[in-house]
């Protein structure tokens, strides 16, 4: 939902934040600077002990644990063969999960007018793709070649955490400190 134009003042949920920020006209949720209430998910809180990020809620590795979380449940599921048949039901949540997360990330980005923007989302696109791809063949191949599509997905979600990700995180650290 989008802010009203009332709620952009400076003690609505997106308040005008910062002085860069206020300068662009962007609406900045609280909890993105230092001495505001920090933004929390009591979902993703709930028996995680996360620490806090620059942006005062979860970080961005706590998602990716989920996220990364649910690809090993997948493929630990394929392994053992699918017995509970609880494959379609995980696969279901990572696609949703790593959609949402997604999202996220490119809010974020353009929140910090990230310069890198239009390559990290060419591979949240790719990936999003490969997955679809995994999922497409999910009903058509068997166990094993399932395993193997999702442990490739696995392998290219890792690496995009480890740079892209990692670089973005830093990226938001540097650019929340005051």
């Amino acid at each position: 939902m989008a802010p009203s134009k009332q709620s952009l003042d400076e003690s609505g949920p997106y308040a005008l934040s910062s002085h860069a920020n206020r300068q662009r006209g962007m609406a900045v949720p609280l909890g993105t600077h230092k001495g505001e209430r920090p933004i929390t998910n009591p979902i993703m809180n709930q028996g995680n002990a996360v620490r806090p990020d620059p942006l005062g809620g979860v970080t961005i590795g706590a998602e990716h644990r989920v996220q990364i979380g649910l690809v090993r449940a997948l493929c630990k599921a394929l392994e053992e063969g699918d017995r509970d048949g609880n494959a379609a039901e995980i696969l279901s949540q990572l696609e949703v999960y790593t959609s949402a997360h997604f999202l996220g990330e490119q809010l974020l980005m353009r929140l910090h007018s990230y310069d890198d923007y239009e390559r990290h989302c060419q591979e949240h696109d790719k990936l999003m793709q490969l997955l679809a791809s995994a999922k497409q063949g999910f009903e058509l191949q068997s166990l094993d070649e399932q395993l193997t599509s999702f442990r490739a997905f696995e392998d290219r979600i890792t690496s995009h955490i480890a740079g892209s990700d990692d670089a973005l995180e830093r990226f938001v650290s540097l650019a929340s400190q005051p």
